[in-house]
């Protein structure tokens, strides 16, 4: 399912929100906090077709006695989801959140190219140009797997995705075309700004190349201060002067930052 909204400012390849770019860097210290609409990166930027809107038949499974009874209104985006019939799953996009469209079949993890394309209980969202990635949903970091957490992308309420369990530094744990990068999010159901590493479309930028967000740079590069830099590990004798992002980023234990 295509979320066309502004997500999370991914300094893997960053975010932009709606149709424009998030003009942000990862910097040392305090790197001050986005405006709250436009942290992270988007979640889509074309227009909807057809396809993607709900059709007479759909609507009406909203209420249809056979779906059984659901406490969410019109239907649950986490599993075990209700409020749909059999065979459908409840979706989101933008101008439709929340509706009844028949199940995708694309794992979490996988790469999509439109909305709905997910499994139950996760969606197609796309940072930056190219192929989406699938992600769970979640309204808590228990509803996603270990060492990754729940972060806000920008609708109205308390769903988020699951970040990326990938390695930013090494550029592993991510399908291909996409990258594993470094951006900025809204915890789930808190609220705070975080770094977290999340599967992205990279930016054109090398090594030292200007840059003003993390779309702008290439794969294993985050915008550090106003150029792209290396990701490194904290604490690797690789980059013995690896500088923390602010906030700090991490995946599970590891923390990860820039080569100066």
């Amino acid at each position: 399912m295509r979320v066309r909204a502004a997500l999370l400012t991914l300094a893997l390849c960053g975010l932009a929100v709606g149709c424009g770019r998030v003009r942000y860097a990862l910097t040392e210290g305090d790197a001050g906090s986005p405006d709250p609409p436009d942290a992270f990166a988007p979640m889509g930027d074309g227009a909807l077709d057809a396809s993607d809107l709900p059709d007479a038949a759909v609507l009406d499974a909203f209420t249809d006695p056979d779906a059984g009874p659901c406490a969410e209104t019109p239907c649950r985006l986490l599993l075990a989801q209700c409020g749909c019939a059999p065979g459908q799953m409840c979706g989101w996009n933008t101008f439709s959140p929340r509706v009844c469209v028949a199940a995708g079949t694309r794992a979490v993890g996988e790469t999509c190219a439109r909305d709905h394309e997910c499994v139950p209980g996760a969606g197609c969202i796309f940072l930056g140009a190219g192929p989406g990635v699938c992600h769970a949903f979640c309204e808590s970091d228990a509803d996603c797997a270990s060492s990754s957490e729940c972060v806000r992308i920008t609708w109205t309420g308390a769903v988020g995705v699951c970040t990326a369990l990938c390695d930013p530094a090494a550029s592993t744990g991510c399908p291909s075309p996409t990258a594993c990068g470094v951006g900025l999010a809204f915890r789930v159901p808190g609220g705070d700004v975080a770094a977290v590493a999340l599967c992205a479309n990279p930016g054109p930028g090398a090594v030292d190349a200007a840059c003003g967000g993390p779309l702008d740079c290439a794969e294993g590069l985050a915008c550090y201060g106003t150029q792209c830099r290396p990701i490194c590990r904290m604490g690797d004798a690789a980059c013995p002067t690896c500088s923390p992002f602010a906030p700090r980023a991490f995946v599970g234990d590891v923390e990860f930052g820039a080569c100066p």
